[in-house]
């Protein structure tokens, strides 16, 4: 769920993402600087675009790996991905706790406890 606060008459627009649960969501041409991240398990993959070799020269398992691949495989347009940790260790049938040290080696990985 996306919230958006306007103050009238001057005062910034601030946006940000409440405790939503987001999966394969995709953020283009924004400012991230004023969105808050949700908390894990959900996590944020910044310029995915520019984590893409470190991506393709890990071994990942299967399913993870072909997650990351998607989610690396961007134009530079976008900004950020949100993924959801807990549907990844459901479809690979990896704890949660294994899910994250996965994740925190990635660049660009943002994870809020």
């Amino acid at each position: 769920m996306i919230l958006m606060r306007k103050s009238y008459r001057g005062i910034r627009w601030r946006k940000y993402i409440s405790s939503a649960r987001l999966q394969d969501c995709r953020l283009l041409n924004c400012d991230m600087k004023g969105i808050l991240i949700p908390k894990w398990p959900c996590f944020c993959l910044l310029n995915p675009a520019e984590a893409r070799d470190f991506v393709i020269s890990q071994q990942w398992p299967k399913k993870i790996g072909l997650t990351l691949d998607i989610y690396t495989d961007s134009d530079r347009e976008c900004v950020a991905i949100f993924g959801d940790a807990s549907v990844l260790a459901k479809e690979s049938g990896l704890p949660l706790s294994e899910i994250r040290a996965l994740l925190q080696i990635i660049p660009g990985v943002n994870i809020v406890d």
